[in-house]
């Protein structure tokens, strides 16, 4: 079998971790128009704000490939793919055969037809090569105008400011983020910005760049000038099918992809950027460029090219994002058009929480300034669960999903995944300690379910970890035998067999131990970017405020005294020794403790 992959990013990677899972020894060649290897396109923003240095851009380590047994072509653009012959063709004329061919080649950003495009200063926002001249004429840039209002673009004026540059955006539509927010939280993102300092421009678009060769300033459509020396542009990006536009691959807005990722033509795959694909939220075909997508496409991609067959579900949109502290997540649809939908919104000055429904299901939602358990929503999202009776649950600041399970038993046919089973089919009930082993305690007489014990679990955990054991993070320790009686306890990590959280990573951070198949936070490494709170099925990870990091509950592992303990005001939550062979009514998790 020859395996070949067209595009070295997130899907590629991922394919190729999935191929070798199944096949060890058949030849893998991947290529790429890029000549830099394994970069992540989410963290360049974080590298033009001097948050992390360039080697910290990599994903996964240099000795990938040799790793792997993978033959690179860096720099080498695939011109065409041959389907009828099991070709694909270089631009330097070169051909290669394939046995099984994956498609990811991404997305290049849109090109704003404008005159004065061409001029030394204006960058269009996508590469590493991109940001680093960004970053390369920093000490010439006292003001720079960012045409868009998307994710790209207010990503790079936010890391413009961070540098001490003064930043004007400029947007067509009525508020920023208008592809993912509403219009009241993009309203509560511009007054951020503006309250550091970025003017933002909304109802206005540039009609020309002004200067001799290089910026000198933008002319808007009022007819207003605004000097700069730098210009962004940020409209969005359009998925590269160029290679197979000759071909009988159906191609709508993305290359179509069935259940498998495969194409309609025999051998052929698709993922990523490129891949339009089931779209939960909005039922129909579409594409859905974000991070975690791509992976996850990568992975059932490489699997069925191997011969294991996998299904993929379908996609739908969701980013996250953190502005000055404010921060903000999204997905599915946010912005509904017609009767079918019910919108349900809260807002506080600092806060904002908005549910779609349709039908009784979660089809999106919008969180700002509180993301803790945006998890939560977003598993009720893919699995399309009837949440009619639990709407004000979700809206309310207690959301836990050990309330939740009996709404996934009632829809036990949806969550099969191993993790889910064993909640569903391991009831409580009275176990027999085979060891001697700690448990905690819930006396319901005395729990007023006021979830202290939550709000200190997950927020504060990780720091105290830290402080009591740093070596955790690069090197993680079992955890230690504590079980739960009752079921108003926090819920921990369930390890989960695919850690979304791992592919919604863009740099590593979430990993899992190989030894101990547990999943653990490198706060070291962490960039605050809240993947990971995002997708993360049992609202276990949280932003911690008071040290930028995504943290991670694992009962308190190293610590001689769990905090929770410590923080019940009623004093319903008791930690006790038991000895072997001793009996109690609780849950026992059969994996990773």
């Amino acid at each position: 079998m020859r395996y070949v992959i067209i595009g070295g990013s997130a899907a590629g990677i991922s394919a190729v971790e999935a191929i070798r899972s199944v096949d060890r020894t058949s030849p893998i060649e991947l290529f790429s128009n890029e000549g830099t290897p394994f970069y992540s396109r989410v963290l360049l923003s974080y590298y033009i704000a001097g948050a992390i240095s360039k080697e910290e851009l990599h994903f996964r380590p240099l000795e990938f490939f040799t790793e792997n047994k993978v033959t690179a072509h860096l720099g080498q653009r695939v011109q065409s793919v041959l389907p009828d012959s099991k070709l694909i063709r270089t631009e330097d004329g070169k051909e290669y055969p394939f046995d099984k061919l994956l498609i990811a080649t991404g997305s290049s950003p849109k090109i704003l037809d404008i005159p004065g495009k061409d001029k030394k200063g204006v960058i269009v926002m996508r590469t590493i090569e991109h940001a680093q001249q960004i970053i390369d004429r920093l000490e010439g840039i006292k003001t720079a105008c960012v045409l868009g209002g998307g994710l790209i673009g207010l990503r790079t004026g936010y890391a413009l400011s961070l540098r001490g540059v003064k930043v004007k955006i400029i947007v067509k539509s009525s508020h920023v983020l208008s592809q993912m927010l509403d219009r009241e939280a993009g309203e509560m993102i511009e007054a951020r910005m503006r309250e550091h300092g970025i003017e933002v421009r909304t109802g206005r678009d540039a009609v020309e760049i002004l200067g001799k060769e290089s910026v000198e300033g933008v002319t808007l459509d009022n007819g207003e000038r605004i000097n700069c020396q730098l210009v962004v542009i940020g409209k969005g990006v359009q998925p590269n099918v160029d290679c197979v536009s000759s071909t009988s691959i159906k191609v709508n807005e993305g290359i179509i992809a069935d259940e498998t990722m495969r194409t309609r033509a025999p051998d052929i795959y698709v993922a990523g950027d490129v891949a339009e694909t089931y779209d939960i939220s909005g039922e129909t075909m579409g594409i859905n460029a974000i991070w975690p997508c791509a992976f996850e496409q990568g992975r059932v991609a490489g699997l069925n090219m191997a011969g294991r067959k996998v299904k993929y579900g379908g996609s739908f949109r969701m980013n996250s994002l953190d502005f000055y502290g404010l921060l903000v997540i999204s997905m599915g649809v946010t912005r509904p058009d017609g009767d079918k939908f019910q919108q349900v919104q809260r807002k506080t000055k600092d806060t904002y929480r908005k549910l779609v429904l349709k039908d009784g299901r979660i089809v999106g939602a919008i969180l700002v300034g509180q993301v803790q358990k945006a998890g939560i929503i977003e598993t009720l999202l893919k699995k399309k669960v009837n949440v009619s009776d639990t709407v004000p649950f979700l809206m309310s600041d207690r959301l836990n999903f050990a309330d939740l399970l009996p709404l996934m038993r009632q829809n036990g046919e949806k969550f099969t995944e191993v993790e889910y089973r064993e909640l569903t089919q391991r009831p409580m009930g009275l176990r027999t300690l085979k060891e001697k082993m700690k448990v905690i305690k819930v006396d319901q007489e005395k729990c007023t379910q006021c979830h202290t014990c939550g709000l200190w679990c997950g927020i504060e955990i990780g720091s105290v970890a830290k402080e009591l054991n740093e070596a955790i993070h690069e090197t993680p320790q079992p955890l230690p035998r504590v079980h739960v009686e009752g079921n108003n306890f926090p819920f921990h990590c369930r390890h989960c067999e695919i850690a979304p959280c791992i592919d919604a990573c863009p740099n590593g951070t979430m990993r899992r131990d190989p030894a101990t198949g547990l999943v653990y936070v490198n706060e070291r490494t962490c960039i605050a970017c809240w993947m990971c709170v995002m997708v993360c099925p049992f609202g276990i990870i949280t932003p911690s405020s008071s040290h930028h990091v995504a943290v991670k509950c694992d009962r308190c592992r190293n610590m001689e005294y769990p905090i929770c303990v410590d923080v019940c005001p009623t004093k319903a939550l008791i930690l006790e020794e038991r000895e072997e062979g001793a009996t109690w009514y609780g849950y026992a998790p059969s994996r990773g403790f």
